[in-house]
């Protein structure tokens, strides 16, 4: 079976993989993973098939994982909001719930903050590595 189901909490994962094992897992980006230590943990969690990173580790995931790991790594590009936006996971999430046809506060978009996207801004100093 082809099926893939994207979870952002390790209680889900473990539910799906307890009653349909046979489910693909991605780990979804709104988990907050952002720093090194907590995206190669889940990409060494045996859960997951895929990981989709942060965009703020984008320019830095061939420094930080290793090439055995890199296939689990599924990358965003396009991005609602800049990564020194202070709300950036709020925004990763509306987004999520708009794709979902979900009610949401339409205020909240676009990111007020997208004008301000500069990777030379980003607090992350790997970040502007290429």
């Amino acid at each position: 079976k082809n099926i893939a189901a994207i979870v952002a909490k390790d209680v889900m994962a473990d539910y799906i993989k307890e009653k349909y094992p046979y489910v693909k897992l991605v780990s979804s980006v709104t988990r907050g993973v952002l720093t090194k230590g907590q995206l190669l943990e889940l990409l060494k969690d045996d859960r997951f098939d895929i990981v989709v990173t942060n965009t703020h580790l984008n320019n830095i995931i061939e420094k930080i994982v290793p090439k055995e790991l890199r296939s689990k790594c599924e990358i965003l590009v396009n991005d609602c909001c800049p990564g020194t936006c202070p709300r950036h996971q709020h925004c990763y999430e509306n987004n999520s719930r708009l794709a979902l046809c979900e009610e949401i506060d339409m205020n909240d978009l676009p990111c007020k903050n997208a004008a301000k996207l500069s990777i030379g801004n980003n607090p992350n100093p790997d970040y502007n590595e290429a």
